[in-house]
């Protein structure tokens, strides 16, 4: 199976204005999707926004193009119900047929 794994994206919660200017924490709700995890092997990294070296050990591919994950969420992958990892998402990209993670 091309994506045998399971994803859990646990969102970053976020401020949103109420009628009267004031800001509330929004925790948002956890999702699930389909992908395939592979493991760096402990020597991946990626140039950060600001140019710092960010390292990754693992890269998670998806087979479609509709969930935007956000850099710092949490995420678990599952292969069938073994946890496999804990991480936070490092970057995260769409292409024109499928996305990919780095965690």
């Amino acid at each position: 199976m091309q994506y045998s794994h399971k994803l859990k994206y646990y969102p970053v919660d976020t401020s949103v204005a109420d009628v009267n200017g004031d800001y509330t924490n929004v925790q948002g709700v956890m999702t699930e999707h389909i992908c395939r995890a592979e493991s760096s092997d402990g020597n991946g990294f990626l140039t950060g926004a600001d140019g710092s070296k960010v390292d990754f050990s693992w890269e998670v591919y998806f087979p479609d193009r509709t969930m935007n994950l956000k850099i710092g969420a949490r995420v678990e992958v599952y292969n069938n119900e073994v946890l496999l990892l804990i991480d936070t998402v490092k970057r995260f990209i769409v292409n024109q047929f499928n996305s990919k993670a780095w965690l």
